[in-house]
């Protein structure tokens, strides 16, 4: 029972650090490329690729 005890510490322990690190990292959460749209991150229009929009 110890051993489960400790490794719910240790995991607790981890997930905070985890969280305390992207609190106190300054940016913002942002998605990756990809996803059901896009293949590649040159594909996508998010990022500027070929399927980009001309904002002329």
């Amino acid at each position: 029972m110890a051993v489960l005890l400790s490794t719910l510490a240790l995991v607790a322990l981890a997930m905070i650090g985890m969280a305390g690190g992207v609190l106190l990292g300054g940016r913002p959460l942002a998605g990756s490329c990809g996803g059901q749209g896009c293949g590649t991150c040159d594909d996508c229009p998010r990022k500027g690729g070929v399927g980009a929009r001309d904002e002329a």
